[in-house]
C-alpha cells in the first residue's frame, strides 16, 4: 500500500539536485534508487505502528522521478506493466490538454469529457448541438482522431448540466431529503440522485422529485435573470423523468464519512493531531496552506525536525464549492508537497477539473503514511447532502485507504495538484475530494508553482 497524497509546506529543506560532476543528470534507476527512503529500502514498514515516525532526512524528487514513481506505485497496485501505465498516463495528459484548448474555444459547446481507465489510450468528447468542425481538424493534427471518438446533438452542455445537479441537490433538501449524493452522468447525459431514508422511512416518489426540480429550474432562471443579467438556455428549464436516475438507499447518518481525528498528523489543534495539510498557496491574507474545511480548531503546524509553529485561521468554505480552508503560518510556503513522509516535490501545475474523469491519480495523508495510486476519477461535479449541508464541486475517486486523519491531504499526480482530501463515501468504496481548482478559489487564494 501507498500513501495518501499530503502536499505540506516545505520550509526548511532545500532542493537536492541529482547531478553528476560533470553537470548531467544521473541515469533514472540510479537516480529513483537514491530516491528510496531507507525505510522502504529496508521493508514494508508502513504500519499504524510506524505512522508518527517521520525522517529527518527527505529525499527532493526530479520531475522526471515523479511521474515514474507514480506510474510504477500504480502498476504494483494494479498488476499491471508499468510500461502499459506510463503509456496510458502519457495519452491522458496529451488529450486533457487538448480538450481543454476545445473547451477553451468553445465554453458553451463541450457537454462531456473522459477517458477510458488506465491501461486504456481512448477519450471521449461530446458536444451541444453540433460538432464544430475545428475539432476533427484539432484532433488529426495532433495525431488522436483514432484515439477519441466524438459524439453530438446533446441538450446542455456540461457547464450546463452540472448546474442543474446542484439545483436537484436544492430540490432533495427542500422536500426533507438531508443526505443524499447528486451528479451528472456524462456517458448518459441523465442526473444520477443516491437519497438515504431511514429504515422505516417513506421511499422518495420520482414524480414529486421531478415536479419539485420544476420549481427549482423557475426560481433559478428567475434568480439568474435579477443577479446575472443572463437568460437561461430553455432547453435547461426542462425535466422529465427519463433523465433522472433515482436510487434509494436505507439508512442513517451523513453519506460522507469525513476523516479528521486525533490519529491525522502535521496539523494540530492544541497539541493534538487532527488533519493534513493540502498545498501552499497565496491569499490575500498572505501566503499560507490550505485543507479541508471540515477540520475543525487547527492552530499548530508540525514539521519533522522542526518545533511546533502556529497557524491562523483565515477562512474557510464548506457549501457548493467544495471543502476547503485557508490558514497562515508563521514560516516561508514554498511550492513543494510531501509525496511520501520521505519524498519531496515540486508543484509544477495544477488539473483542470473537467479533464478528470477516466484519469489515474494518487493520494497521500500523513496518518494512513501510505501513497496510493491506483485511483480512477468517477465523477466531477458532484453535490453531497450532508446531513442537511449542500457541499457541492466534489469529485469521486475509485478505492479508498485513508483513516482518520487524512482529511486535508492532496490528491496529484507526478508534480500536478488534483485536490483536497475530505473522506469516503459507500461505505468506504469510494474517495471523495474537491478539486484544486474550485478549493483554491472558493477561500480566496492560488496555489504556488514553480
Amino acid at each position: 500500500m501507498m500513501k495518501n497524497l499530503a502536499p505540506l509546506a516545505l520550509k526548511t529543506i532545500k532542493k537536492q539536485h541529482r547531478h553528476s560532476s560533470n553537470g548531467k543528470f544521473l541515469p533514472l534507476s540510479l537516480a529513483l534508487l537514491l530516491a528510496t527512503p531507507l525505510s522502504a529500502m529496508a521493508g514494508n514498514e508502513h504500519s499504524h505502528d510506524h505512522a508518527d515516525e517521520h525522517t529527518h532526512d527527505q529525499v527532493y524528487q526530479t520531475p522526471e522521478q515523479t511521474v515514474y514513481e507514480d506510474a510504477k506505485i500504480l502498476a504494483e497496485q494494479s498488476g499491471l506493466l508499468v510500461a502499459d501505465v506510463e503509456k496510458s498516463i502519457a495519452f491522458q495528459t496529451k488529450f486533457s490538454e487538448l480538450a481543454q484548448k476545445i473547451n477553451e474555444r468553445f465554453p458553451d459547446k463541450v457537454s462531456g469529457i473522459w477517458v477510458e481507465a488506465v491501461p486504456k489510450t481512448q477519450g471521449h468528447m461530446r458536444f451541444k448541438g453540433k460538432i464544430p468542425e475545428e475539432v476533427r481538424a484539432l484532433l488529426t493534427e495532433n495525431r488522436l482522431s483514432d484515439k477519441v471518438s466524438i459524439r453530438g446533438n446533446d441538450k446542455l452542455s456540461l457547464g450546463e448540466q452540472l448546474k442543474r445537479v446542484n439545483i436537484m441537490a436544492k430540490s432533495l433538501l427542500s422536500m426533507g431529503y438531508k443526505n443524499a449524493i447528486t451528479s451528472f452522468n456524462q456517458k448518459t447525459q441523465m442526473i444520477d440522485s443516491t437519497v438515504q431514508v431511514s429504515a422505516l422511512g417513506v421511499k422518495p416518489d420520482k414524480r414529486a422529485i421531478v415536479t419539485r426540480m420544476h420549481k427549482q429550474l423557475q426560481l433559478q432562471k428567475s434568480k439568474t435573470q435579477q443577479e446575472d443579467g443572463q437568460v437561461m438556455d430553455a432547453k435547461a428549464l426542462e425535466f422529465s423523468e427519463q433523465e433522472f436516475n433515482l436510487k434509494v438507499v436505507r439508512g442513517e447518518g451523513p453519506m460522507i464519512d469525513f476523516e479528521h481525528s486525533r490519529g491525522g498528523n502535521w496539523l494540530r489543534d492544541d497539541g493534538f493531531r487532527e488533519c493534513t495539510s493540502g498545498w501552499a498557496v497565496s491569499g490575500g491574507s498572505g501566503d499560507g496552506i490550505i485543507t479541508a474545511a471540515h477540520c475543525t480548531g487547527l492552530n499548530q503546524f508540525e514539521e519533522p525536525g522542526v518545533p511546533l509553529y502556529s497557524m491562523t485561521w483565515r477562512r474557510q468554505h464548506l457549501g457548493p464549492s467544495g471543502d476547503t480552508e485557508y490558514h497562515t503560518t508563521t514560516h516561508i510556503e514554498p511550492a513543494e508537497f510531501y509525496a511520501t513522509a520521505g519524498s519531496i516535490r515540486e508543484v509544477n501545475a495544477w488539473r483542470w477539473t473537467w479533464s478528470m474523469p477516466g484519469a489515474a491519480v494518487c493520494r497521500y495523508g500523513r496518518s494512513s503514511n501510505i501513497r496510493t495510486c491506483n485511483h480512477t476519477v468517477l465523477n466531477i461535479g458532484v453535490t453531497v447532502n450532508q446531513n442537511g449541508t449542500l457541499v457541492g464541486s466534489m469529485v469521486t475517486a475509485s478505492n479508498h485507504s485513508g483513516i482518520g486523519g487524512d482529511s486535508g491531504g492532496g490528491w496529484s499526480w507526478g508534480n500536478t495538484a488534483w485536490g483536497i482530501h475530505s473522506g469516503s463515501i459507500w461505505n468506504g468504496t469510494t474517495s471523495v475530494f474537491t478539486p484544486i481548482f474550485e478549493g483554491m478559489t472558493s477561500v480566496g487564494t492560488f496555489i504556488k508553482t514553480q
